[in-house]
Formats: structure tokens, C-alpha cells, sequence
């Protein structure tokens, strides 16, 4: 098995299927770039519409990712932010192939200034100028994190991260402070 990265879903498919696993790292393990300004901003669930909207209707705000743990929040939350004036569109797995085109595509163009997605763009995706990642939803793989944040200051820049985070997710909140120090 090879990864770039390697999740725990990952890691408990190798222990099952493998007999004596060896894990090769090279590098250093992944930490969050010294030019992103990371903030944690705690919410009750019944804020974190509220708070989103306040946080992406600042004039510093020019371009943002929105990250949600699931499809069904990633639509919902889009279809708030668009009845609310502002220029969302969602992507996630149970779009097509041509969907998530056209959502990039028109997000990378600045005809949506926010983009609401799940984990599948957390990885891979090179768009330039986005200066605000937030989530809405901590990830539930700590590994996530860094992934999602690491799409804003791209490039020598610097960007801003914003976590909402509840009382319920004191868990994984936990997770990542440990994991990134």
C-alpha cells in the first residue's frame, strides 16, 4: 500500500489485510504553515449559521471555503448562504463529475465567492486567492485539518482559518491541537 497521506481508515485496512505492515515516512510530519492565522471561535450548533454569515459578509473576506462534514450540511449550508445574497455553490461525492467542473470552475472564475464542500476538496485542488478557509464541521480525521486549511495562503501568501466549534466537538478539536501541537 502507498499514500501520500495515510487516515486511520487507511491504517486499520492495513493492519487487517496485512500480515507484519511496515510504515515508510518520509519528511517531516505535515504542520500547518506559519502564514496562516489560525482562530478558533466557539459556538452553541444553533449559532453556527449565524456566525458563518456575520464572519463571511466582512469586506476582508474576498474569496472563502466553507467545510462541512457531510453532503446533506454542505447543500443546506449553501442554500443559507445563497438566500441570505451571497454567491455560494456546493460541492461534494453525490455531485457528478460535471457539477463539481462547473462549481470549480465558476468558483476559480469569482462567479461564487464562496465555495461550501466536504472533505473533497480538501485535498488536491489548486485555487489561487482564497483567503479565508472555514469550518463549519471539524473533520473527523485530524490529518483533514491540515489538508483543508493548507487551500488558503497558497503561494507565499496568508490566509485565515476559522474553526466553529461546539461543545460536542471538543473531541476532535482535542485531536488536532495534539496532533499539530
Amino acid at each position: 500500500m502507498f499514500s501520500a497521506t495515510m487516515d486511520t481508515g487507511a491504517e486499520r485496512m492495513a493492519r487487517e489485510f496485512l500480515q507484519n505492515p511496515e510504515r515508510v515516512s518520509i519528511g517531516e510530519k505535515a504542520a500547518p504553515p506559519p502564514s496562516i492565522r489560525q482562530t478558533i471561535c466557539p459556538v452553541t450548533l444553533s449559532q453556527k449559521s449565524e456566525v458563518l454569515l456575520a464572519l463571511l459578509k466582512r469586506p476582508e473576506v474576498e474569496s472563502a471555503i466553507v467545510f462541512t462534514r457531510t453532503r446533506e450540511r454542505t447543500d443546506r449550508v449553501a442554500k443559507t448562504l445563497k438566500h441570505h445574497g451571497l454567491k455560494a455553490v456546493a460541492i461534494h461525492g453525490d455531485r457528478s463529475q460535471g457539477q463539481r467542473n462547473a462549481a470549480l470552475a465558476g468558483f476559480r472564475r469569482g462567479t461564487f465567492r464562496i465555495m461550501v464542500a466536504t472533505d473533497v476538496a480538501a485535498r488536491g485542488l489548486d485555487i489561487d486567492g482564497i483567503s479565508h478557509v472555514i469550518n463549519f464541521d471539524l473533520p473527523e480525521e485530524s490529518e483533514n485539518y491540515i489538508h483543508r486549511i493548507g487551500r488558503t495562503a497558497r503561494m507565499r501568501r496568508e490566509g485565515v482559518a476559522i474553526s466553529l466549534v461546539t461543545p460536542d466537538e471538543r473531541i476532535e478539536l482535542g485531536r488536532i491541537e495534539r496532533a499539530f501541537g
